[in-house]
């Protein structure tokens, strides 16, 4: 019986990780400074956004920051626009919506 190991570190050495690709740190930093309520009125904690967040796998962040960098561009370019991501592996749902700035003081009617 033949208990050779394969050396996998030369696989290591031929991984390619692009860290910008799926880098959400800077929103994550903005979700911690603001205050979130839900249709009830309840106040919604950032550590529930931050958990459903750190369950997705690095494709999913990847498509997310996607996502939400095309709402940031279409918020800068003063566009309406609506895009959404739901997470294969824990069946959560995101909407990023960009509005124009004149609508900024009816975005909670606009969200529901």
């Amino acid at each position: 019986m033949d208990s050779k190991k394969e050396d996998y570190s030369v696989y290591i050495d031929k991984l390619k990780v692009k860290l910008s690709d799926f880098d959400m740190r800077f929103v994550f930093k903005s979700i911690k400074e603001k205050t979130y309520k839900i249709n009830n009125g309840d106040e919604l904690s950032y550590y529930q956004i931050l958990s459903e967040l750190a369950l997705l796998d690095r494709e999913e962040l990847k498509i997310l920051k996607e996502r939400f960098d095309v709402s940031l561009e279409k918020s800068i370019m003063d566009r309406f626009d609506i895009h959404r991501m739901i997470s294969e592996n824990t069946k959560c749902g995101f909407v990023f919506i960009s509005i124009p700035k004149s609508a900024v003081d009816k975005r909670f009617k606009l969200l529901i």
